[in-house]
């Protein structure tokens, strides 16, 4: 496998995705200086998400939010640079990204489902609350169901984030035990509801659970794990 990614690493401009399935084998064994290569290699943004939550992990603020202000094709990087923004108590630069994504058209029904996940790093339940609603029912009334578990996994639980967490997870335990990627989506989402909800010991226990999925490919993975390493502080009541 080492030999395959090592020679994946020499060709990234003849083939994007390579750098993503280097990427992953090279996540996978914590080969730090690999790792930042590839980032600086990415040429695509595609790897942005991991990107921006790799640096915050690692400490690198100012690369971790790159993609604040990057109009790409690719929504995912911005969206995460936002969180991460708002980890750094940058919640107007935070808001005002979500708010460009929520207007923009071209916007997918997946990265808007994603970021939710801005509304829930600044604590505005309520209303990250009523906008999942607002997709579900939209998405409901297209008919989507499988193959967007994931998506409509997301929806429900932030959508009900008004209940107590535990009984969240209990009316949505089926299916988000439904595969890994569910269990690293579902456990990384009741994280962000249970520090949203001031509660950071069950937060770090549902983080913990999304990173044993070892879902590198995810950045509900990769952000989990960078919460735990730069630790789960609260939100400011007063943004």
């Amino acid at each position: 496998a080492e030999e395959i990614a090592e020679k994946l690493k020499d060709n990234l401009s003849d083939y994007f995705l390579a750098d993503g399935i280097t990427y992953l084998y090279y996540r996978v064994t914590e080969n730090t200086a690999i790792i930042e290569e590839l980032h600086e290699s990415d040429d695509h943004d595609h790897l942005g998400h991991l990107q921006s939550a790799y640096f915050y992990r690692t400490g690198n603020d100012e690369k971790a939010l790159q993609f604040l202000k990057r109009d790409s094709k690719f929504r995912l990087p911005r969206i995460m640079s936002a969180c991460v923004a708002a980890e750094l108590k940058m919640y107007e630069e935070a808001r005002k990204c979500y708010e460009q994504i929520k207007g923009n058209s071209n916007t997918m029904l997946v990265d808007n489902a994603k970021a939710l996940n801005i509304l829930l790093y600044l604590g505005d339940l309520e209303e990250a609350a009523q906008e999942a609603k607002a997709q579900k029912s939209s998405l409901d009334e297209k008919g989507y169901k499988k193959p967007f578990h994931s998506l409509n996994l997301r929806l429900n639980l932030i959508a009900n984030s008004g209940l107590p967490v535990e009984k969240i997870a209990e009316k949505f335990r089926v299916d988000i035990n439904e595969s890994e990627t569910a269990k690293c989506v579902g456990n990384y989402l009741l994280g962000l509801i249970a520090r949203a909800k001031g509660k950071p010991d069950l937060a770090k226990t549902h983080f913990e659970a999304a990173v044993n999925t070892k879902q590198f490919f995810y950045h509900d993975c990769e952000m989990a794990k960078a919460l735990l390493a730069r630790g789960i502080s609260p939100i400011d009541d007063e943004k």
